[in-house]
């Protein structure tokens, strides 16, 4: 009778019909779950072959943690640093060789997080992946498979490169995949397109080419370099000159980065869907980082070697040069003229101002001769800016 018993529980388990579970001489094993729905990237269930993998869920889970977390705390820390510098400058705070205690601890206990060895590495790591990936998708299904692809993972994944290269990470970006990172932002560079319609993502690229090949460069030297300032620091750490020498020893920096970075250069000249002025995107800025990074290339003999080859009109690449070099052109013309316009609008004022002994000038109302002095001012330092790009050009044309 008990085997019959037992059967009988067994049945009843199976079937579903058990009664008060966990009652005495019953079964407490719980009924299977029930599966509901779950928020997947597809609306395929996951048993089919068309749903995206475990994998694939991951990378895209952990691309938009990095672009709500890491990178949200990375950009927080720097504006904060530059915040405390611009009142310590303006302030004149305390220690005028260096910052002051409180700016030192914020910036140690910042990057004692962000830099901690495990994160950094992780992130470069994923960094390194985000932007292979892309350059896959380019090979695989040209621009408009990229054009599908959220812009901040690209951009993200450059700007935390630059961060760690500027703060001291050099060795960490120097362990990843250098060739990878290189050819990665060449190949998406290089692409038709690519810098019109995601300009930002580009701008991202070549601040991080240009703090692999100079680390902690001050951006507000690159515009003094055709006066003959250098472009990188004078001196460097060994992990920042490794950093160096393994980017130029790439495969991608000495055959496919010039050319990117020619075609980059002349594809900024019409940018597509953007705010510039909400976006902060610079087209003569851009131009002028993409102008000093060729000239820093150009003194390595490989990557010299490269660009005469692209002169010479040889390769697919060769459209690269001549588009390059018109553009430079261009971009001399328009700020030339514009610097001449600008010039006879301050004569224009100077003259009102020395008419008549400056009676009339006197004979203004304040607000009026303040306008226009704000005015002169304005203009002056537009005119030192362009002047300063328009040397830079002429820099580059000597150079070619």
């Amino acid at each position: 009778g008990e085997g019959e018993g037992d059967e009988e529980e067994e049945e009843g388990e199976e079937e579903g019909e058990g009664e008060g579970a966990g009652a005495p001489g019953e079964s407490t094993a719980r009924p299977p779950p029930r599966l509901t729905p779950r928020p997947y990237l597809s609306p395929t269930p996951p048993g089919d072959p068309s749903s995206p993998g475990f994998v694939c869920e991951c990378f895209h889970a952990a691309s938009r943690l990095f672009h709500v977390g890491l990178m949200p705390a990375v950009n927080r820390f720097t504006e904060g640093w530059e915040r405390m510098g611009r009142a310590g400058r303006e302030g004149g705070g305390e220690g005028e060789g260096g910052p002051s205690l409180e700016e030192a601890l914020f910036r140690d206990s910042g990057l004692a997080h962000l830099l901690e060895p495990d994160l950094a590495s992780d992130a470069t790591g994923f960094a390194v992946l985000s932007i292979s990936w892309v350059a896959h998708l380019l090979s695989t299904g040209g621009p408009d498979a990229v054009a599908a692809v959220p812009e901040f993972l690209l951009r993200d994944a450059a700007a935390w490169v630059s961060f760690c290269v500027r703060c001291g990470g050099a060795d960490v970006v120097g362990g990843s995949d250098v060739a990878a990172l290189v050819g990665g932002v060449s190949a998406f560079l290089r692409a038709d397109g690519v810098a019109a319609r995601s300009p930002l993502a580009a701008a991202a690229c070549m601040e991080m080419l240009q703090a692999m090949l100079a680390p902690q460069l001050d951006k507000r030297r690159v515009v003094g370099w055709a006066q003959g300032a250098s472009l990188g620091p004078t001196a460097m750490s060994p992990g920042e000159r490794a950093l160096v020498a393994s980017v130029l020893a790439t495969g991608a920096a000495q055959a496919a980065l010039i050319p990117a970075l020619m075609r980059a250069h002349a594809g900024a000249d019409v940018v597509v869907g953007l705010d510039v002025d909400r976006d902060r995107f610079d087209k003569f800025g851009f131009r002028t980082q993409v102008d000093a990074l060729l000239m820093e290339l150009w003194s390595d003999a490989t990557c010299l070697a490269s660009t005469a080859r692209l002169a010479a009109g040889g390769g697919a690449d060769a459209a690269s040069f001549d588009a390059y070099v018109g553009a430079v052109l261009n971009s001399l013309i328009y700020l030339l003229d514009d610097c001449l316009v600008r010039l006879q609008a301050m004569a224009d004022v100077e003259a009102a101002k020395a008419a008549g002994g400056g009676a009339a000038w006197a004979a203004l109302p304040a607000r009026e001769r303040a306008a226009k002095e704000a005015f002169l001012q304005g203009e002056a330092g537009v005119t030192r800016g362009f002047m300063g790009m328009a040397v830079r050009c002429l820099a580059v044309l000597d150079r070619l």
